[in-house]
């Protein structure tokens, strides 16, 4: 990893590692992204620019923590909503199923 780095700590119990994953991975085109737990259960993620990257070092640190922030919600509000998200899957699959073919009363069927 480059020199021009910096290191940020994320609190797990405000953040979960699969947002600090998301957002590490937004920035897999312009910056270095480390991921790893300290010695106190806590995240370290170590970010450096890639050669020829608008951003320092420093604004890296501002742009990851909205991006991990934008990441812990989108989390949160998907659990919230997953039953919901259930039920309307679940009506959208019963509504293609076809219907058997229906006779009127009286019919008398095929043998």
């Amino acid at each position: 990893m480059p020199e021009n780095k910096i290191s940020i700590i994320i609190n797990r119990s405000l953040y979960p590692l699969e947002a600090a994953q998301a957002a590490a991975c937004a920035f897999a085109g312009g910056a270095y992204a480390e991921l790893d737990e300290t010695e106190a259960g806590e995240l370290r993620v170590t970010l450096a620019p890639k050669e020829g990257s608008a951003l320092s070092a420093a604004a890296l640190r501002g742009e990851f923590m909205n991006e991990l922030l934008h990441h812990a919600i989108r989390l949160r509000v998907s659990a919230n909503n997953a039953k919901i998200r259930e039920y309307i899957v679940t009506q959208a699959l019963l509504s293609a199923k076809p219907e058997p073919e229906r006779k009127p009363a009286g019919t008398p069927k095929k043998s």
